[in-house]
């Protein structure tokens, strides 16, 4: 004869595994979205400062290298690098002629 008390844990066990295995299913799917939307985030970046390969590499480094600042900002800071580094190649062409 068994003990209907072990019968009854048995099955809350079983009910916890299978609800646990449920949410271990959502929590991937919740991770991919939130990845995929960080990547579409990434690219409207891209896209809105007209960054080259050169600077979104750049960029990339940057953000990857810097506690505590947002993509934003790395963004901001490399555009600007970008900016100032294109105008000195013009004053170097200007000042070979």
């Amino acid at each position: 004869m068994t003990n209907p008390k072990i019968e009854k844990v048995k099955g809350e066990i079983a009910k916890t595994k299978a609800r646990m295995a449920q949410l271990q299913v959502k929590l991937r799917e919740q991770e991919h979205l939130k990845t995929k939307l960080e990547n579409d985030e990434v690219v409207a970046m891209f896209r809105k400062e007209k960054l080259s390969e050169e600077e979104f590499a750049a960029l990339l480094h940057v953000t990857q290298n810097k506690n505590g600042e947002t993509a934003e900002e790395a963004a901001f800071d490399v555009s600007a690098t970008a900016r100032e580094s294109g105008k000195e190649e013009i004053s170097d062409v200007n000042n070979e002629e």
